[in-house]
């Protein structure tokens, strides 16, 4: 670890030292530091500084907002859901606060995504396409996650490091930032190719949206099929992913999963994304993560840019044209699809297809804003907003994103006519572009 991350993270058990030990106004200054510093950005800091400053005088509102604003941020288990609503209420109620209870203290540590970490995609064949929360079977140990991680300084360690965890046949062959540990047979000239790939998209993001990649290697599981996906999920991150799952970042050891078959690298684009973006923006609303990171899973590397272009999930929302969500209600919502699988369904929609709509909605109105121009303004927005500061997080993100485009009825009217074209062009997989596996069925 570099010296300068090493005195960050010593920010991070400082604080969270002292908020355990309900010393609420030392904790703040350092955590808040700490939120600053690349992949600060989490629930656990989040919930720590809002009970935190709901304990400080004159902080009081600030605190309640950071907590009702974990809410919307963050894809948190229903237990964690509840634990983070009952704080807010509590902060927003009248009285004084006794401290945070010996039993949410402990269970802070539990305080994380639904999913451990873990983003999967999921394909069926009904034309539905939606996120499923991988469940953990086991825990890791974060010391064997942290030795994965390899300085970009130390390539020739790679190969012994990962070697015990490569699934059974993987061959190992590192190429620049990259390390891949492929069982889908490609060869070094179409890993080559894929590492150029991932070169122009990883410096466009940089350039786009000021993302950093680490200064570590970048662990690319590759897999000819879904089975594969699921054992490596099970074997390397101790997860149970969705049968219908084609890849997911996992990010403790800067790793992704993902089917891939000779160079149709889509899926590595879209799961790289979710990975990078949390290195600054680990509180980017899942709308707007699951639209970006989709919009480059088909795309070509033009004039220095990476472009989104029209792509399979088009056809979602033309076959479910009627029953597709608003852009008000995908901008607003805290939606995430282990949430709506429980909810009642719309017309003759189920909840698979539902959440497959609000997945393409998310995609296709991220290549709307690209095409308008303002996707790096409304990006930019979002990140540099004051969590303290934002009463109404549903309010807020609809106005950021009217604000740079148009008010809501006439944002949906435009939306909507330029769907009626782009949701029928299909260029996956067409040539010169970074095209997708998908399941042959």
């Amino acid at each position: 670890m570099a010296p300068d991350a090493h005195a960050q993270r010593e920010k991070y058990r400082e604080g969270r030292q002292h908020w355990l030990e309900t010393l609420y106004r030392q904790a703040f200054p350092p955590l808040s530091e700490w939120r600053r510093a690349p992949y600060g950005r989490t629930p656990e800091i989040d919930y720590m500084l809002g009970t935190s400053a709901c304990r400080i005088s004159g902080q009081r509102d600030r605190g309640a907002r950071m907590l009702n604003l974990i809410l919307y941020n963050y894809a948190l288990s229903s237990e964690n859901k509840l634990r983070v609503t009952s704080e807010r209420d509590r902060c927003r109620a009248a009285g004084q606060l006794a401290v945070v209870s010996p039993q949410d203290r402990s269970a802070l540590q539990r305080l994380v995504p639904a999913g451990a970490s873990a983003r999967g995609k999921m394909y069926s064949t009904r034309d539905a396409v939606a996120s499923y929360p991988a469940r953990q079977l086991r825990a890791i140990d974060p010391a064997e996650l942290e030795r994965r991680l390899v300085p970009l300084s130390e390539a020739a360690r790679v190969p012994a490091t990962l070697r015990d965890i490569a699934p059974v046949g993987a061959r190992i062959k590192v190429i620049g930032r990259y390390a891949f540990v492929t069982t889908a047979g490609q060869t070094d000239a179409q890993l080559g190719t894929i590492a150029t790939i991932l070169d122009n998209y990883v410096g466009f993001l940089r350039s786009e949206y000021g993302i950093e990649p680490p200064d570590y290697h970048l662990t690319l599981y590759l897999t000819p099929d879904i089975a594969g996906v699921r054992r490596a999920a099970r074997d390397i991150h101790g997860l149970d992913v969705n049968p219908v799952t084609l890849g997911y970042a996992f990010q403790e050891d800067l790793s992704t999963v993902a089917m891939i078959r000779g160079t149709q690298a889509g899926t590595l684009l879209h799961e790289l994304f979710h990975l990078l973006v949390r290195a600054s923006f680990g509180d980017i609303p899942q709308w707007l993560d699951e639209g970006i990171a989709s919009l480059y899973e088909v795309s070509a590397f033009r004039d220095g840019r990476q472009v989104g272009l029209p792509n399979w999930r088009g056809r979602v929302l033309d076959i479910a044209w009627e029953m597709r969500p608003s852009l008000e209600s995908v901008i607003t919502s805290p939606w995430f699809a282990f949430d709506m699988t429980g909810s009642s369904s719309t017309g003759f929609m189920g909840p698979t297809e539902r959440v497959a709509t609000h997945l393409a909605t998310a995609r296709y109105f991220a290549l709307y804003l690209q095409e308008k121009g303002a996707l790096k303004r409304v990006y930019t927005a979002f990140r540099e907003r004051d969590p303290f500061e934002i009463d109404d997080p549903a309010s807020n993100a609809l106005a950021l994103v009217t604000q740079m485009t148009e008010p809501p009825e006439a944002l949906q009217h435009s939306y909507d006519e330029w769907l009626r074209q782009a949701a029928r062009r299909d260029e996956t997989n067409a040539p010169n572009t970074v095209g997708k596996t998908l399941p042959t069925h």
